[in-house]
């Protein structure tokens, strides 16, 4: 149910600029995002951070999103997910992205790891 478009909104990070100000979300930023399911109203919920963190090559920012299904949705379709994406400030490019998920007791976890060109 919320799966792709929360892939979605980690990756949107591809398409930022090189620099810091160009990043979708800066350091302390937080969102939070109500999501409807049809005619079920506050079906989930999305919240989403940003934190720097130091890295080897200099300061990087952290952007996690979490999403969890709530009440009624909830008792249809369990799912809860979280997604986080470095990147890295110098150059505003995405170093890594990880998710996992579980929906119906089934758990899903997957990991990138972006190449940097010198």
């Amino acid at each position: 149910m919320f799966r792709r478009p929360m892939t979605f909104l980690m990756c949107g990070g591809l398409f930022a600029s090189t620099s810091q100000a160009g990043l979708p979300v800066q350091n302390g930023e937080r969102l939070s995002y109500r999501v409807s399911w049809a005619v079920v109203r506050g079906a989930g919920e999305i919240k989403v951070t940003a934190q720097q963190e130091p890295g080897a090559d200099g300061p990087r920012l952290a952007v996690t999103a979490t999403t969890a299904t709530r009440r009624l949705a909830r008792m249809l379709l369990p799912f809860d997910a979280e997604a986080k994406s470095i990147f890295d400030l110098k150059t505003g490019r995405l170093v890594s992205l990880q998710e996992t998920s579980q929906q119906r007791g089934k758990r899903s976890e997957h990991q990138v790891s972006f190449a940097q060109r010198h």
